[in-house]
């Protein structure tokens, strides 16, 4: 999580320079100035709560596999060409441990999972008390990478994943930054690190209220 933080310091720290810069000057907009007019940042907080499922392996064994609910971080950016064309890029990070009710797994197997997807959004040109809606719908990559203490010794595995998400920024302090409320949800194959003792191919729902600081261009 530290690394993601590491990586999204650097833009949202340009971001605000740039926003300031921005609102400091009466000149005519530069082109570099009216691509980035069109871009948002943000650093989002996400509650992650994973849907249980049960299937059978290819040993016959039936089992119901759990993700542990935790928190996660979120790091998005955001172009738009007008309010019904736009594309995000998200980096979200979290840290949960998959339970199977079989196979003396003690304590389950703890993996880091990143995610890294892209998407189509939209942001309807209309306020809902004073706060800007957007949606957005897109896929990506999914990857569950076990720690070395409590992973069971298993191996990293990426899973595609899709997803749709429903926000409403609120402005605040300054028209450059904003509060960013929302919930978004990912549908995946349930991981089994390639252990056939306890693939049950099932997928899964992760569900994610999010809330966060937006930072405009």
């Amino acid at each position: 999580m530290l690394k993601m933080f590491r990586l999204a310091l650097p833009v949202l720290a340009f971001a605000s320079f740039a926003a300031v810069g921005k609102a400091q000057t009466d000149t005519a907009p530069t082109k570099m100035q009216r691509f980035f007019s069109h871009v948002d940042v943000g650093l989002e907080g996400t509650g992650v709560f994973t849907k249980s499922v049960t299937g059978t392996t290819p040993l016959g064994t039936s089992i119901t596999q759990s993700g542990s609910n935790t928190f996660g971080g979120l790091f998005a950016v955001r172009a738009t060409k007008s309010p019904w064309v736009g594309m995000e890029l998200n980096l979200g990070y979290s840290r949960y441990t998959q339970s199977y009710t079989c196979c003396q797994l003690e304590g389950g197997a703890q993996a880091n999972a990143e995610e890294f997807t892209l998407g189509y959004v939209v942001h309807p040109p209309t306020t809902i008390l004073g706060a800007k809606p957007s949606f957005s719908v897109g896929s990506g990559v999914l990857a569950f990478k076990p720690t070395s203490l409590g992973g069971q010794n298993f191996n990293t595995q990426a899973r595609q994943v899709y997803y749709y998400s429903a926000n409403a920024d609120i402005p605040a302090f300054a028209d450059f930054f904003a509060i960013r409320v929302g919930f978004r949800q990912q549908f995946y194959l349930a991981p089994d690190f390639g252990q056939n003792y306890i693939t049950i191919k099932k997928h899964t729902i992760t569900s994610e209220p999010v809330i966060g600081f937006i930072f405009h261009f």
